[in-house]
């Protein structure tokens, strides 16, 4: 089934795993030959995302102030364009997404790819609205599927499409030793953890562990590569243990190959979580991973078998996690050779468009077959 024309919608498009997603999913699509587009509703545009989406068209989609103005601008660009389906990507992307959907009389789909714990539960009954109105929700890990069923989600439109990577060149003793000497390491153990600092990340429970972390090369360090509104606090409880000398921030990195290359574990400490893009592209590289039971976190780690698996906020839990990892290097190794083998198998780019494919023209069936004579655009 020929897959229809589809106009992506998603609220911003800065450094961040489901941005980083959607920009290469759609450059795929558009190099395969589907017809395709991104719209961003708010903010200013990431030239290296601008970069990753080519050849797909990225778009700022100009607009009055206020929610209706911007909801009838994205109305306009999809009859304008002739779109066929609008595909939201989180919140505010779902919600104007289906909101303009339904005025232009096209179908939508909607993407979750976490679901945190909100604070207030209006947004919660947002999310049950733009879910009734959506055709599909497509979640990329089981656990987050649980997590709109479980605050009002139809059961029957769920469908699920893991995040897709490419594969990632082996990673030679080389050029390990290479990244290890430029950052300055010697013999001791590095952690790694790649996330903004934003509040479910959760960086703090992972600079305790390693602040009391001691293996059998002496104490761990730590770099966090990635940047956030909590990066102030992350600074002051450095200072706080006296770990300025092994632990790092690096800031947002627009290629983290070479800290992966000199890691010996990587590691997320996050509350809650999608499916991780971070603990996804460290596994591709073949580096060790612990990560908290926080969304998809045990399905990229088999449940431990691929990996290290703690507790959310467990200090205790994350440093023995980490040690099990550090201290027992066959079987680290072991457990990271099944891990990579597993993501490029199932985690492919190829697979994840095919399924995006089969999603948009399913959705678009089951549009027609309840708006009999409507045609395609």
């Amino acid at each position: 089934m020929k897959s229809p024309s589809v106009l992506h919608v998603i609220g911003q498009f800065t450094v961040g795993g489901a941005e980083k997603q959607l920009a290469r999913a759609a450059s795929l699509q558009a190099t395969g030959g589907r017809r395709v587009s991104i719209c961003v509703l708010d903010g200013e545009l990431s030239p290296s995302l601008v970069r990753r989406a080519r050849p797909c068209p990225v778009i700022k989609l100009e607009s009055g102030r206020g929610r209706l103005a911007r909801a009838r601008a994205l109305d306009d660009l999809l009859r304008a364009g002739g779109w066929e389906l609008a595909a939201g990507q989180l919140f505010s992307g779902n919600l104007y997404a289906v909101w303009a959907a339904r005025w232009a009389g096209v179908p939508a789909v909607v993407f979750e790819g976490g679901l945190e714990t909100w604070s207030r539960p209006w947004h919660w009954a947002v999310c049950r609205w733009y879910w009734r109105r959506s055709e599909l929700i497509e979640v990329n890990a089981a656990a987050v599927g649980d997590n709109v069923r479980s605050h009002g989600g139809e059961p029957t439109k769920l469908r699920l499409i893991y995040n897709g990577i490419e594969a990632p060149p082996d990673l030679s003793p080389a050029e390990r030793r290479k990244a290890r000497r430029e950052l300055g390491l010697n013999d001791e153990h590095l952690v790694v953890m790649l996330a903004n600092l934003h509040p479910p990340k959760d960086p703090f429970t992972l600079i305790r562990a390693v602040g009391g972390l001691s293996t059998s090369r002496g104490p761990a360090s730590l770099i966090l590569a990635g940047d956030g509104p909590q990066r102030g606090r992350v600074e002051e409880l450095i200072e706080e243990l006296d770990l300025e000398d092994r632990v790092r921030l690096v800031g947002r990195l627009d290629d983290v190959r070479p800290l992966l290359a000199a890691a010996d574990a990587a590691c997320l400490s996050s509350r809650a979580e999608g499916l991780s893009n971070a603990v996804i592209e460290a596994l591709a590289s073949g580096v060790p991973c612990a990560a908290t039971r926080a969304g998809g976190n045990a399905e990229l780690l088999g449940d431990g078998a691929r990996g290290a698996l703690f507790e959310p906020g467990d200090v205790a839990g994350c440093r023995e996690a980490l040690r099990s990892l550090l201290d027992d290097g066959e079987n680290a190794r072991h457990r990271a050779e099944q891990a990579r083998r597993w993501v490029l198998e199932e985690l492919s780019f190829e697979r994840n468009i095919q399924r995006r494919d089969r999603l948009y023209a399913e959705a678009l069936e089951r549009w027609r077959s309840r708006n009999p004579g409507r045609g395609s655009r």
